[in-house]
């Protein structure tokens, strides 16, 4: 018992030390480059590999997995500390490496993919393993997915050593981006913001029926912006908006469906985006700022359609307004917290300053302004544990970074990112239709149980550039396949966002999926409409082909929930949904067309809408005629 002790002491002063340099290293590389791009990315990763087992002998019980775990972390040191001794050697011999290289290769390999399944589950390292069996094998398989053979040796010196591979640019992205933003989310949890983002979600939801509902839609999406992980905000905010909309009247599915859908909704939110922003500005060469310009549009509307879905949901069900009183003291106390230092954040972006040089400052001003009020000043400790939170979170993603690299590599080294859009072109023939869909299908294949960051740079490795061939504006193709991607995190058999919520909901797995798919519906079509409509993404010719295009798709949205709820001013029936069901076909066929056949749709759609306000009509007066 008294070794246990010992040793739980010695990990956790162990986790708090490299922690804290970890965030102190990462803050401090933003003013000054300590050292060469490589090894900071090897860094990196050597921070995030000793977190991750550390963490994991910390929770576990068990003397065998805590000598494991130990194991696992000294091998981790061990083959990052080689990369730093014998870089400029390594660099000589990269395709013809020794047998110490080899074994390094490998050591690398197996602790970053174990790393990977304990933070993430198995699925992203069967995924990784599963290429490299592909590169390994692929010279068996023949036609079009056929790969030149390469021996081992060969291999695992691109896997590993070249860095290009699991010291790729993807690491780099963590290392540079995503880590100091979650050092950002943490610190401004700590500081009592969450008590800003719940208090907006019951200001919204204050004065519509599907107002608990509504709040947690709200709280949910501004939050998962920042944590960057569907799940874990689930996890977060869902611990207060679940009970609340139980106690509202929704059933446990409906409570964890409107969960999952929101905290996944936040993933697409500018101007973080869960911090896929900062990927994509990376892969498409473009400048941040104008990521979250062409994102704004498809997010307004995703989060407009969710509101209407939930707001006749509870017309349907009879469920009141919400209750909870808004704090307007408690709200604009905090609010200050959240808005200063994004205002900050995004001018910085806009003078043209780096995402890390922003964020560092960002993150500055935010600890700066949380000291002026004795209530958002917290103690010592709170900040230590906010730091250590913020950087185990960072370390996961940097292990999850080295393995996408690993897939990477091996993209490249099989030439897939080549064959796969030939593969899909020849099964799609000229029908772009057909190529939207099977791209759809794929990235959200690509995408299922995958961490949001992880799950767009598949996709837009893979498929995206299939999307380009098949002339596609470059930005368009990429937000096609980030909105699948995303809402995958949504979509059975795997949905860690629903399982998630279904834990904290206590509800059933499969009918909770299926509402949340109802919910997320607005994620499934709109990257449609950002094909044919290029108002989406800023890209309209004028501004009243534009602003006719955004009526017609906000019509559009309304119809589809009218559709999946069956309600709009009163319940629908049978008849009215079908016709609902023919206007919204119309107006989509019109998005690609161009063709008058939207009147119908647009007609279809008044005449519920008239017929609609006729029934509400006659019900009062029958109410009021009972009285």
């Amino acid at each position: 018992m008294g070794s246990a002790r010992l040793l739980t002491k010695i990990v956790d002063g162990g986790i708090l030390v490299v922690a804290l340099l970890m965030v102190l290293y990462h803050l401090l590389s933003t003013q000054y480059l300590f050292l060469s791009y490589d090894l900071h990315k090897n860094l990196h990763l050597a921070f995030g590999l000793v977190l991750v087992y550390l963490s994991l002998v910390r929770k576990n019980p068990s003397p065998l997995q805590q000598i494991i775990g130990l194991i696992f972390t000294v091998l981790s040191i061990a083959a990052t500390g080689y990369v730093f001794i014998f870089y400029n050697d390594m660099l000589m011999r990269i395709g013809i490496p020794t047998m110490p290289d080899i074994i390094l290769a490998v050591v690398l390999i197996v602790v970053i993919t174990e790393a990977t399944r304990k933070s993430f589950g198995i699925i992203l390292p069967v995924f990784s393993l599963a290429f490299l069996a592909y590169i390994f094998f692929g010279h068996y398989i023949p036609g079009g997915l056929h790969v030149p053979y390469f021996g081992f040796e060969h291999v695992i010196s691109k896997i590993a050593l070249d860095f290009r591979g699991i010291y790729g640019f993807i690491l780099g992205i963590s290392a540079d981006y995503i880590f100091l933003f979650i050092i950002f989310g943490a610190v401004m949890k700590s500081t009592g913001t969450v008590t800003f983002f719940e208090q907006v979600g019951r200001l919204a939801g204050k004065t519509f029926r599907g107002g608990s509902a509504l709040s947690a839609i709200t709280t949910s999406a501004l939050f998962g912006m920042f944590t960057g992980a569907a799940s874990s905000n689930v996890v977060l905010t869902g611990s207060f908006t679940i009970p609340a909309m139980k106690e509202a009247g929704y059933t446990p599915e409906q409570a964890g469906a409107t969960e999952a859908a929101a905290s996944t909704v936040g993933q697409v939110m500018p101007p973080i985006m869960g911090a896929a922003a900062f990927v994509m500005a990376d892969f498409t060469d473009q400048p941040y700022i104008q990521v979250v310009k062409f994102a704004t549009i498809p997010a307004v509307l995703t989060y407009f359609c969710m509101a209407v879905s939930v707001q006749l949901r509870a017309m349907k069900s009879g469920i009141n307004p919400s209750s909870a009183k808004v704090d307007y003291k408690k709200m604009l106390g905090v609010s200050y917290l959240f808005f200063i230092p994004l205002i900050l954040l995004m001018f910085l972006l806009v003078r043209g300053y780096s995402p890390n040089y922003t964020i560092f400052w960002s993150i500055i001003v935010l600890v700066g302004l949380s000291l002026f009020r004795k209530k958002t000043r917290m103690h010592l400790r709170i900040w230590v544990n906010a730091l250590i939170e913020g950087a185990m979170v960072g370390s996961k993603i940097a292990v999850m970074s080295a393995t996408i690299g690993m897939v990477v590599a091996a993209i490249i080294m099989s030439g897939l990112g080549i064959t796969m859009p030939g593969v899909i072109k020849s099964m799609s023939g000229d029908s772009l239709i057909a190529a939207l869909v099977l791209t759809m299908m794929a990235s959200m294949i690509l995408g299922l149980g995958m961490p949001t960051t992880a799950a767009y740079i598949l996709v837009a490795f893979t498929v995206a550039p299939f999307l380009i061939s098949m002339g596609l504006p470059m930005m368009t193709a990429h937000f096609f396949v980030f909105y699948f991607a995303v809402f995958s995190l949504v979509t059975p058999p795997v949905a860690p966002a629903v399982v998630t919520a279904c834990a904290l909901a206590k509800g059933r797995f499969l009918i909770t999926g299926v509402e949340a798919i109802k919910l997320a519906i607005a994620g499934f079509v709109l990257p449609y409409l950002m094909i044919y409509c290029p108002v989406m993404l800023f890209q309209a010719e004028n501004v009243l082909d534009g602003a006719i295009d955004i009526v017609i798709i906000l019509i559009f949205l309304i119809g589809v929930e009218v559709v999946l709820v069956g309600h709009y001013l009163t319940n629908c029936n049978w008849q009215e949904r079908l016709l609902m069901t023919i206007s919204i076909g119309s107006l989509f066929i019109y998005f690609g067309t161009r063709s008058p056949g939207f009147l119908i749709g647009l007609g279809g759609f008044f005449a519920v809408s008239l017929y609609q306000f006729y029934k509400r009509s006659r019900l009062r007066e029958r109410v009021i005629g009972t009285i």
